[in-house]
Order: C-alpha cells, then sequence, then structure tokens
C-alpha cells in the first residue's frame, strides 16, 4: 500500500517516546501525562498507549499540572474503565 493510499488522519498519528527532558506529570491506566519546559511555557502532552491525544501548554509547571489535572479528569468521566 502506498502512503498516498492512506487516509490523511490515520497518517498523522503522532507517536510518543519520552525523551529525559521530559517530566512525567502522572499516569492513569493507558494514559499518561508530560511536560517539557520551553523557558517561555511548558508544553504538556496527554498520551494513551504510546499515541499523542492532546497537548497544550502552560505558564508554569503548576498551571501544567492543574491543566493535565482537569484533562485527566475530563478522560476519567468518559472511560472510567481504561483510565482506572
Amino acid at each position: 500500500m502506498n502512503e498516498e493510499d492512506v487516509p490523511m488522519h490515520e497518517r498523522a498519528i503522532k507517536w510518543f517516546e519520552p525523551s529525559p527532558d521530559w517530566v512525567p506529570i502522572e499516569e492513569r491506566g493507558s494514559y499518561a501525562t508530560y511536560a517539557k519546559d520551553l523557558d517561555y511555557m511548558w508544553h504538556w502532552i496527554l498520551v494513551k498507549d504510546g499515541e499523542i491525544i492532546q497537548e497544550g501548554c502552560s505558564i508554569s509547571f503548576h498551571t501544567t499540572q492543574r491543566s493535565v489535572a482537569h484533562i485527566m479528569e475530563f478522560f476519567a468521566s468518559r472511560n472510567l474503565s481504561a483510565i482506572t
């Protein structure tokens, strides 16, 4: 199968392998969150089984932790068996 034959949404999947500059924030079931200090902001990501499902940024590490906790609760409320 050629790359052109694969739908764009399937080609766009991003996989994540944490490097030492990514700080693990929280893990629940198959979900994990990480953050990286970019000096001017913190970039955070939510990963499920290695696939990036959501990412965002925050001004400080503290606000990153709050954002990530909120996102994890959102997913927990919709998919309890997968996250707990």
